[in-house]
Order: structure tokens, then sequence, then C-alpha cells
């Protein structure tokens, strides 16, 4: 039995919405969903990474093997509202039509009711990918070969930082790719994270009945303005409370780091100041896989 914190109210988790929202810090957004097109996961284990530091090793959560929409919830956060500047505030995958009625974060383990799944971010971006995928359509790492070299930043257009950042593509910043050795159309979906680096949750969806509508990252863009920040002196940006949890929402697994990683920043929604990297993007990755994968 896994558990879920349910957020209340539920009128402040924006993913997959369109208008008026609120950030974090009480100002004004307005929303817009892009569509990201289809991801497919074939094991039915959908891994939620920072894909160019932690691919193959993030959340995975077991859903029901098939092909599932993408799609980037983006939050306008300009002063004027007038588009000028625009955050990604979610990725989501879309299991199943349905009204939401409840949505929560999703436990580590039922001993740390308070600790939660959430993705490590460290090269300002985020994934979905089917977790088995991963280590069979990704080139091999042996011999001192690294993904950076050979499929992230090749100087191609198919590199995956050509792509993310291609207006063909689709809309700059985020992209739908095939994996290198993919032989049935397995492919990763990949969003900016909103304002850079940091710990971003994952929320699932579900309807009256409890089933799982939909798997999300908060970017940590919109959302509830948690009343005692300025009392307490924490950088909690939603406030989720403590109430009954939600059965049967399929937890598999995670990578030691990522598990450490959440252990350190357990208590809901108190993620570490983030930073916005997508600029230096390149740099910080070829010193990362200068001995890495």
């Amino acid at each position: 039995m896994k558990y879920a914190h349910l957020m209340d109210p539920l009128e402040f988790f924006y993913a997959m919405r369109t208008g008026e929202a609120q950030q974090t810090d009480g100002s004004p957004a307005t929303l817009r969903v892009a569509p990201l097109g289809m991801l497919e996961v074939p094991s039915g284990l959908l891994e939620a990474s920072d894909p160019f530091v932690t691919l193959g090793e993030g959340p995975v959560l077991e859903v029901e093997p098939g092909s599932y929409e993408a799609f980037v919830t983006i939050a306008d956060v300009s002063e004027e509202q007038d588009g000028s500047h625009e955050r990604e505030a979610y990725l989501s995958i879309v299991l199943r039509d349905g009204v939401v009625t409840s949505a929560g974060t999703v436990s580590l383990q039922e001993s740390e009711p308070d600790s939660y799944w959430a993705v490590a971010v460290d090269a300002g971006t985020v994934a979905f990918a089917d977790h088995e995928a991963v280590g069979v359509c990704m080139p091999s790492t042996e011999g001192g070969d690294t993904w950076y070299e050979n499929v992230f930043e090749t100087g191609r257009d198919d590199s995956w930082f050509a792509l993310m950042d291609s207006e063909e593509h689709g809309e700059p910043g985020m992209a739908n790719i095939v994996m290198p050795l993919a032989s049935r159309g397995e492919n990763i979906v990949l969003s900016h994270s909103g304002w850079g680096d940091g710990f971003y949750p994952v929320i699932v969806t579900l309807d009256s009945e409890g089933n799982i509508l939909g798997v999300h990252i908060d970017l940590l863009v919109v959302g509830q303005v948690d009343p005692d920040e300025d009392n307490d002196g924490e950088d909690s940006l939603q406030k989720v409370p403590e109430v009954d949890s939600i059965d049967d929402v399929g937890v598999v697994g995670t990578s030691e780091i990522s598990h450490e990683l959440s252990a350190e920043y357990a208590s809901p929604f108190s993620p570490p100041e983030v930073e916005d990297v997508r600029g230096r993007r390149s740099g910080f990755l070829r010193g990362l896989f200068s001995s890495g994968k």
C-alpha cells in the first residue's frame, strides 16, 4: 500500500489548465497548454528524471503499458501579462480521461509518510520516459563513451540539445525525441524546468474512484502561497496538509542517488533555492560527463 498526501485546496493545482493562475509568490500568471505528442510506455514503468543527469535513475511509477499524451503547462509570469516572459509550470502525462477530484504527492514509503517522490534537477530540464526502454534504447557507455558526446550535444541537428531549442521540432524549450536505439518508437518527452534547477515533486491526479488520471512534475512556478513563509523563514512554496491517504498508487523505485536526495529534502514542498541554469547547460554537462556516462 502506498500513500499520497492530498493537496487542498485543489484550486491551486494548475496542471493542464488555461487562463488565470497565481504564482507561488502571489503574483498573477496566465496559463496555456502546449501538446508534446505521445509517450510510449511499453513496460508500464513511467520514469521521471532530469534527462541530462539522472536518466534511467529517476523515480518510477507503475502504470498500464500503453501510449499516453504529454503536455507542458506554460505560465506567463511577466508583470504586464503580455506573454513576454513565460516559464514551464508542469510537465504532464495523461493516463486516462476523467474528472480530477484530488491530487497529491506520492510518499517514498509507508514508514515515512511525510517524504515524497520528486525529481532532483541539475541541468534545467525534466523528462518522462519508459524506464526499461532507457536501458535498451540508449547507447552503451562502456569504453569511455558518454551520452553527452554521442546523444546530447553531438553538433548535429538531431542532438537532444538542438532538438530542444529547435522551432521546427516544436516549441523551443521542449521536445519529443525517439531514443537512438529504439526499434518500436521508444521515446522521451522533455521540458525546461521552469525557473531552473531545484527539487520538484511528482504529483498524481485522481478521479472520485481513486483511478490515476495523470502524472505531473510540478515545477513550482504557480500554486498556493505559503501563508507562513514570512514567519517561519523556510522556503516552503506550497502547503500540503496531512489528510487521509490514497491507496494503490504504484511506486516502483528510484536510484540510490535520487533516494538520498529525497530523504534530504523530505519535508513536503520545501525545496532548496532554484537556480536558472539553462544558459550554461552545455558547459555544465561537458564537465559532468568528462568522467560520467
